[in-house]
């Protein structure tokens, strides 16, 4: 059961120690949001620590990076542990034992897959981004930086696919024009999170769209790559965005899966134009949104890849493609 904005407020409002944390391999809107919070209570005088792990060097044009607890997690004050972006507490990754014993614990998400894993719980699956629902937060708490509007700036385009993904709403078009009339540097920010790409960057993706397969008698792509060229190139997880969106940008293509394989096992990221991948991603124990979702896989990649693809020609099937 989801508690108001107001009632978020008053909760946080009562805490001097606030631990915030975003879910692994952090994405633009886990970054913007944990640091546009965190900045603000710092601000107001709360002790504030942030838990993100590493993340993309384009995310370095968010603001508050400061804030990221690089300690001891084992010496963090107790009080009250805000999960953002977090559609479980698996999510949280080396996190989770902190949030397991924290006094207090509230979850702010927009993953229809969220299952309200905290003492408090705001979970808006219309929302367009997590860092929509901190502007919101925020506006009832107080005046919003231009610092702070940056990063709910670079959250939302994120993971609006630059507002252009069904998830964008009019009210999502009015946050922005509102962030735009604090002075954010939107061109900068925009650049920065959607073209710059590092050497690194350029080659893993080179290697991979050139591997790109297409399914035969269904509107499907997918590609993969194994540990091993990961490790030659130097890349790891967090230089890997973009990739899955650009297979499902192939005209003709209405869905698109891409798998990486690491030390842990295998990543499975699923991007579709109208076909509900959630579902999908759930039953394989993930999770995520209509038309992004993902999860995670242990065991044989291509046996993996194989029936991860009839699952998806079924769905295919059912719904007529």
């Amino acid at each position: 059961m989801n508690s108001s904005i107001k009632d978020l407020t008053k909760i946080i409002l009562s805490y001097e120690n606030v631990i915030i944390a975003g879910h692994v391999n952090p994405d633009a809107d886990a970054v913007g949001s944990c640091l546009a919070l965190g900045l603000f209570l710092k601000g107001i005088g709360k002790n504030v620590k942030v838990l993100l792990e590493d993340y993309n060097e384009k995310y370095n044009i968010i603001n508050g990076s400061e804030l990221i607890f690089k300690g001891d997690l084992e010496k963090l004050e107790n009080g009250l542990f805000i999960a953002l972006d977090s559609g479980d507490k698996r999510r949280l990754g080396k996190f989770t034992d902190i949030f397991d014993n924290a006094e207090k614990t509230m979850v702010i998400d927009h993953h229809i897959s969220n299952d309200y894993y905290g003492d408090y719980n705001f979970v808006d699956a219309k929302a367009a981004a997590t860092c929509e629902i901190i502007y919101k937060l925020l506006s009832e708490m107080g005046e919003i930086s231009k610092e702070i509007a940056e990063n709910i700036y670079a959250g939302i385009i994120t993971d609006t696919g630059g507002l252009k993904h069904r998830s964008t709403t009019p009210e999502t078009f009015d946050i922005v024009a509102s962030l735009i009339k604090k002075g954010i540097n939107f061109t900068e920010i925009y650049n920065e999170v959607f073209f710059v790409k590092s050497m690194i960057e350029h080659t893993i993706f080179s290697k991979i769209i050139a591997n790109i397969e297409f399914v035969e008698g269904y509107p499907l792509a997918y590609a993969f790559i194994d540990r091993k060229t990961l490790e030659k190139v130097g890349a790891t997880q967090k230089d890997l965005d973009g990739i899955t969106e650009y297979i499902n940008n192939i005209r003709g293509i209405e869905a698109a899966l891409f798998v990486y394989e690491l030390e842990d096992g295998n990543k499975l990221s699923f991007r579709s134009k109208n076909l509900d991948v959630s579902k999908i991603a759930k039953s394989l124990g993930g999770g995520g949104h209509v038309n992004a979702a993902g999860a995670s896989k242990r065991g044989n990649s291509l046996e993996i890849i194989e029936m991860v693809i009839d699952l998806i020609k079924n769905e295919m099937d059912e719904h007529g493609y």
